[in-house]
């Protein structure tokens, strides 16, 4: 599949659509503010990758559509694998939430995620400003 043809696939997509038929969600990070750096440690099968920016900028645009998008060819390894990095903190993404094996703490963690649902899901990890909750962020009038 080429570059093109994969932007194809997801134009032809309406808004909120699952991912086209020949796509399955991979791994990676989540949102990344300016001047930061985040981690992730991905077990990718050998095979054909897209890596991809769904963020959009500031008319909507998602990042991919004006050309955030990289193929990637994996192949098979032929050494030892890599070692993990050990967990601080193990959890699950699951149909809606998230469940933790402990408290998260200060500090640099490593965050072991595993989607125990049925459906895609993702981790992204935002700072709340002092005094903010998720009711004065979400439940606004007008939002959901």
């Amino acid at each position: 599949m080429t570059t093109g043809d994969f932007f194809t696939l997801f134009e032809q997509l309406p808004p909120g659509a699952p991912n086209p038929p020949g796509i399955e969600s991979a791994g990676g990070v989540g949102t990344i503010a300016p001047g930061s750096s985040s981690a992730a440690t991905v077990d990718l099968d050998a095979g054909n990758y897209m890596m991809l920016c769904f963020i959009p900028n500031a008319e909507g645009i998602p990042h991919v559509a004006l050309g955030m998008a990289l193929p990637l060819t994996v192949t098979q390894s032929t050494g030892p694998a890599a070692a993990e990095p050990e967990a601080t903190v193990s959890m699950d993404l699951l149909e809606f939430g998230f469940n933790l094996s402990t408290p998260i703490t200060g500090g640099t963690q490593v965050i072991e995620a595993t989607n125990t649902g049925a459906q895609d899901h993702e981790l992204a990890v935002v700072r709340l400003e002092q005094g903010a909750t998720l009711d004065t962020i979400f439940r606004r009038p007008g939002r959901w």
